[in-house]
């Protein structure tokens, strides 16, 4: 059962039974072989591709480093025996991370109205259309919400701890600002009231 915050009273929002586990050595040789080689890659692309091996190059790398930080505090088997739990061993659970997950989710919906607000609706386009752009962002967050959940739950889950920091820093926050300005331009690509061809 997810609280927030630590000492907040238990609300049956969302019930989550997720162990993680540490990552063994191989893992830990096996991701940084990966990431280091999808860095590589991306200096040898096309112009085409130019904005995917930008995000491939931020992605791999900040993976990359999360490699290294477990290498240096936990040594090279990830402080554990493979497949087994070790609780205290990295200091930010599963569970805390996708409580922290929902409760990011549940601000940005809560902010969605007054970002739409400040940003859309002094654009130009009708109240109706202001209102239905509002109500697609807002919904397509409230529904994304579990999916977001289980990827972050399913990539800990066969990935292990190793993925946390990832699944935080850029599966998180960026994510849904990314999702946020796509939605935004989408809405904002609409025409609008005044430049509506005459009839």
């Amino acid at each position: 059962m997810l609280g927030y915050p630590a000492r907040a009273p238990r609300v049956q929002l969302l019930s989550i039974n997720l162990a993680a586990r540490m990552p063994s050595g191989a893992l830990l040789f096996a991701t940084a072989a990966v990431c280091a080689a999808g860095f590589a890659a991306t200096f040898f692309r096309q112009a085409k591709w130019l904005p995917g091996a930008y995000l491939l190059r931020i992605a791999a790398f900040a993976q990359l480093m999360i490699c290294v930080y477990f290498w240096v505090m936990y040594g090279p088997a990830g402080a554990a025996t493979p497949g087994v739990a070790t609780p205290g061993a990295f200091p930010y659970d599963a569970l805390l991370h996708l409580r922290d997950v929902f409760v990011m989710n549940v601000a940005a919906i809560a902010l969605i109205p007054l970002v739409m607000a400040a940003l859309y609706y002094p654009l130009d386009f009708s109240l109706a259309q202001k209102a239905f752009a509002s109500l697609l962002v807002l919904g397509y967050f409230v529904l994304a919400l579990p999916f977001v959940l289980l990827l972050h739950a399913v990539v800990i889950y066969h990935g292990s701890l190793l993925f946390v920091p990832f699944c935080y820093f850029v599966l998180g926050a960026p994510l849904l600002i990314g999702l946020l300005v796509t939605l935004y331009s989408y809405c904002a690509s609409w025409r609008g009231a005044l430049t509506r061809e005459p009839h």
